[in-house]
């Protein structure tokens, strides 16, 4: 059978959204380390837990809206059923490398005197649902879910109501504790939805002169730090699901989106747009050199927050990026790549 990949033209990607993907991954790895310290006897600061709070109602509504940018158009050319080969892929492929390549390192290290025990079992269970590197299950499910309403509906135009009602009745079943793992939708599933009836508007921002789009990211992040502000203390922030999520999710996004445009092309545009084409590297493989980094330092008699968070984030995102560069260049693509498959870019042209 023919790649699915292979009968998919390259087509120019839209850079400024790699650059805004490189800001989440950024931020996205800084979050987890700084969730790993609070984990620790050590706690953390107070400035980094309202860090993690405030860019967690930003970081993975992102990701979910740009995958749905360019559903439909992916769709239309493969086909469902090719299109949905080519994300199991794409996105299970690593899901299931790196849950080995992890669990097996962690009952290593544990002989060794590092990190905690493990059994067979607990190993086997993470291979198959590791609740820390849940995004891409979910997402997968997030793509088949949606590209199969979008499918389904042959074009009917208020397919999107009909799919908000179905992700939202899945989103409740994944609160039942008989529901699968395997099966969970999340919340941030409707941001893919979002990002499927908004792609027009996404793509505009993508093509905004470098001077509106810093007024569209000025006046965007503004009313996300006030509002933010005003919601933090509440806790509701906490809440995925919350309407007050959403809203600061919403903003957050529209921000980051118009900040990728003004940085783009710029040389510190130009580094965070690398990362954001490798997000799905640093995400699957930032975990270990964090964890790492972050029990060497503690071993070593380290306990400033700062560096216990800060080092290990650096590492989290050195390390997988020079795989993601390595990868780029056929050397070691295994460890991300599943043999035989290529990927084109999936991108759009802009007006």
């Amino acid at each position: 059978m023919t790649n699915a990949a292979q009968i998919r033209p390259a087509r120019p990607r839209v850079t400024s959204f790699d650059v805004s993907r490189g800001i989440a991954i950024t931020f996205m790895v800084i979050g987890h380390s700084v969730t790993a310290v609070e984990n620790t006897i050590l706690g953390v600061s107070p400035f980094w837990t309202t860090f993690n709070e405030v860019f967690h109602t930003i970081r993975m509504p992102l990701f979910f809206f740009l995958a749905g940018v360019f559903l439909v158009s992916t769709l239309k050319k493969l086909g469902y059923r090719n299109w949905l080969v080519d994300k199991a892929q794409y996105l299970l492929y690593p899901w299931l490398v790196w849950s080995l390549i992890r669990g097996l390192l962690e009952v290593g290290l544990y002989e060794i005197g590092i990190g905690s025990p493990m059994s067979l079992g607990e190993m086997v269970y993470g291979i198959v649902w590791d609740p820390r590197i849940w995004y891409l299950p979910a997402l997968f499910i997030s793509f088949a879910v949606i590209g199969g309403g979008y499918a389904a509906s042959r074009g009917w135009k208020w397919w999107p109501l009909v799919m908000l009602g179905a992700l939202a009745a899945l989103v409740v079943l994944t609160y039942l504790p008989w529901w699968p793992p395997m099966l969970h939708v999340h919340p941030f599933s409707l941001y893919m939805l979002a990002g499927v009836v908004l792609a027009p508007l996404a793509i505009q921002t993508a093509g905004l002169s470098r001077g509106r789009a810093a007024t569209v990211a000025a006046g965007a992040l503004f009313v996300f730090g006030v509002v933010v502000g005003f919601l933090l203390p509440t806790g509701l922030l906490l809440d995925n699901s919350s309407l007050a999520f959403i809203v600061c999710a919403v903003l957050g996004v529209v921000g980051f989106l118009a900040l990728g445009r003004v940085l783009d092309g710029l040389l510190v545009g130009r580094g965070l747009e690398r990362l954001g084409r490798w997000s799905l590297v640093i995400y699957v493989v930032h975990a270990i050199p964090v964890s790492l980094a972050r029990t060497l330092l503690m071993k070593a008699g380290i306990d400033d927050y700062t560096v216990l968070v800060l080092i290990p984030a650096a590492f989290g995102i050195a390390v997988p990026a020079l795989l993601g560069w390595l990868n780029d260049r056929g050397h070691l693509r295994w460890l991300i790549t599943m043999p035989g498959y290529r990927r084109s870019a999936v991108t759009t042209r802009l007006p």
